[in-house]
């Protein structure tokens, strides 16, 4: 089709721990991501995140000029510093979760689209959609979404 719109996307990356956030390759860029809390014990899966594993705590986005950068700031800030940072998720974690974040890592799946309206608006649909199978499959929104 001559006026197909095609959006260049890979999948999730692997989990990385949220200390080493700033190597996530697409660091720079803007999409959708998602956040893991292991239990003691445990260790994150292998090869690229899945967003509907159950302990996935949070599913969350960057878009506009926001890169996951920009957003992973002020969450880290909420959750883990003076808990008055502009990231509802952050602050969710903080409350809930409470502990300093050496059992959290974060995934992200870049969205790159020329028309930038046009990829915001696909970036929060992926989003949405990703909370919808998340809560298909668990039953519940992840522990630190709260819609």
């Amino acid at each position: 089709m001559a006026n197909q719109i095609e959006i260049r996307h890979t999948g999730f990356t692997k989990w990385t721990p949220w200390r080493e956030r700033k190597n996530v390759a697409c660091y720079n860029q803007v999409g959708v991501y998602a956040l893991l809390h292991l239990k003691k014990g445990e260790h994150p899966p292998t090869g690229g995140a899945d967003a509907r594993d159950e302990r996935v705590i949070y599913i969350g986005l960057s878009h506009k000029k926001q890169s996951f950068r920009a957003r992973w700031g002020p969450f880290n800030v909420a959750a883990f510093g003076s808990g008055n940072g502009p990231h509802s998720g952050g602050k969710t974690y903080r409350r809930r979760i409470g502990d300093k974040g050496s059992s959290l890592y974060v995934a992200a799946r870049p969205i790159e689209y020329e028309n930038t309206e046009i990829r915001d608006a696909l970036i929060m649909h992926i989003e949405r959609k990703l909370i919808w199978e998340y809560v298909r499959k668990n039953k519940h929104l992840p522990r630190c979404n709260k819609e």
